[in-house]
């Protein structure tokens, strides 16, 4: 017996859904029933990623920082039958089908479809706004110069490795030092922040900075001496942006391993640093500045070096496991998001166990430059015997 689907090819109706869909239970629902949002959209040509962003927000799961996540609803990955997903996020709405009531003509779709454009051009024309806005304020902060490695930040970082009996090397003259940063959580002002400039490549292969990650130092609360917690300016542009080692385009040009050079690309800026100096400089390395960036800056680096061999260095944990996934996917998203990459993993080391949240500087002032050397190197091997 055939079910009748064509009311799913109604954009009146799809709208209606969107809007009188209730909240999701947890996390779980709100996966399941974007993707429902996703698979609808596609069988009545509606803007998708605009329903999921309206509903989202709506139920307070609207930040930034989902985005990415919206669109990945959008591929559809894993899903075989978009009908029964629609349908599923219509009978979750609560609103009932009516075929007369359905009816709607080709020119209020086109002025839906119109509106909906505008909308959604003139999200990005604001994000486009405080992006350069960040920009130049990133600039002019970068500017100002410093010494990072008078940050307490640094400092801590430095007198970590000197009791380990390692000597760092001396920071790139591009990173800088600023404040004031406010934070709500605590209610206070950060200053002598170090200062990590966010940069991209226009069409020519050039870098330029397009915003910055700070690295809090000094808290005008009283007591409180947390220092290391990460933050950017607001409508700094991350995506594809990374933070790149001394020497990282001319390793990868220049590399007797060209055009198939390995290229580290790291969590956080300290695990760059570490890998960096474990390698003696003769591997790119770079700082994506975390997770979630990952994907963005590795498609940003295969624009020009297609062919390096991508190597993601999380921290251990879940991080480990969110890289992991990217790279060759697991049972509900089996089609990875980054292909042909490895994954740098602390398991199976000789005479080592992993802690939660361990990076390769930890390790390299823990156990001595020698050994971590010797880590790294297998480490690096798993990974690519992982890879096959």
């Amino acid at each position: 017996m055939a079910f009748d689907n064509s009311h799913l090819a109604d954009p009146g109706l799809f709208w209606r859904a969107v809007s009188a869909a209730g909240a999701p239970v947890d996390r779980e629902d709100w996966l399941r029933l974007c993707s429902g949002i996703a698979c609808w959209a596609s069988l009545c040509g509606e803007d998708g990623l605009a329903a999921i962003e309206a509903w989202s927000a709506r139920h307070n799961r609207g930040e930034a920082k989902h985005r990415s996540q919206y669109r990945h609803f959008l591929k559809l990955k894993g899903i075989t039958n978009p009908e029964a997903m629609a349908q599923v996020f219509l009978q979750f709405s609560g609103v009932e089908w009516n075929r007369q009531a359905s009816v709607q003509s080709d020119a209020d779709r086109a002025e839906r479809l119109r509106l909906s454009r505008e909308a959604t051009a003139k999200a990005k024309a604001e994000r486009d706004k405080k992006g350069d806005a960040a920009a130049r304020a990133a600039v002019k902060l970068l500017a100002k110069g410093g010494d990072p490695a008078s940050t307490p930040y640094w400092r801590k970082k430095t007198a970590l490795a000197a009791a380990g009996g390692v000597q760092l090397p001396a920071l790139s003259t591009d990173l800088g030092v600023g404040g004031m940063f406010r934070s709500f959580n605590p209610r206070a002002y950060w200053s002598d922040c170090l200062l990590i400039p966010v940069y991209k490549f226009d069409a020519a292969r050039q870098l330029y900075v397009d915003g910055l990650e700070a690295i809090c130092g000094r808290c005008s609360a009283e007591g409180f001496q947390l220092t290391g917690s990460k933050f950017s300016p607001a409508g700094t542009r991350k995506q594809g942006g990374f933070y790149p080692m001394p020497g990282f385009m001319k390793v990868l040009d220049t590399s007797p391993h060209a055009p198939y050079s390995p290229l580290f690309v790291c969590e956080g800026f300290a695990t760059a640093v570490a890998l960096h100096h474990l390698s003696r400089g003769k591997v790119a390395v770079c700082a994506a500045f975390s997770i979630a960036g990952f994907g963005s800056c590795v498609a940003s680096l295969r624009r020009f070096w297609p062919d390096a061999d991508v190597m993601l260095v999380p921290d251990h944990g879940e991080a480990y496991r969110l890289a992991h996934k990217a790279a060759y996917g697991d049972e509900r998203e089996p089609v990875p998001t980054i292909p042909g990459a490895a994954v740098v993993s602390f398991d199976g080391l000789d005479r080592f166990t992993p802690r939660d949240n361990l990076d390769w500087f930890d390790v390299l002032v823990e156990e001595g430059e020698d050994r971590a050397r010797d880590l790294l190197r297998h480490a690096v091997r798993h990974a690519r015997l992982e890879r096959g």
